[in-house]
């Protein structure tokens, strides 16, 4: 199992692609804490959970894309303060399963399966 610990991000980033998650099967708690500039981040089908605060204050954040066709375990206000969150992308066949889960649930009106 590998955990990304904590993830340095300068404002020239904007965006976190799938390759640079790779093998990651956890985001520890307050990973992207405070990454203030990130608008997208994609989380690979790897990872099975996401600790509390782990994107709270990721003010600018506007896409969630999601990888895991099982909903990873949510943590403790981990989208929180993420007021420009629009949407979730979740994969095909998955909608339901996220709307249902833990944590999750609380956010099923930003929802929608990826094409």
């Amino acid at each position: 199992n590998l955990e990304l610990v904590r993830a340095r991000i300068d404002g020239s980033i904007k965006e976190v692609p799938p390759e640079a998650l790779l093998g990651i099967t956890s985001i520890g708690p307050y990973a992207f804490y405070n990454c203030v500039y990130l608008t997208s981040i994609t989380v690979p089908n790897t990872v099975t959970s996401i600790g509390e605060h782990a994107f709270d204050y990721c003010s600018a954040l506007t896409s969630l894309i999601m990888r895991p066709t099982t909903p990873p375990t949510l943590g403790e206000s981990a989208l929180a303060y993420t007021n420009k969150l629009e949407k979730i992308y979740v994969p095909q066949g998955t909608l339901s399963a996220y709307q249902n889960a833990d944590g999750w649930k609380d956010y099923k009106d930003k929802m929608e399966e990826s094409q």
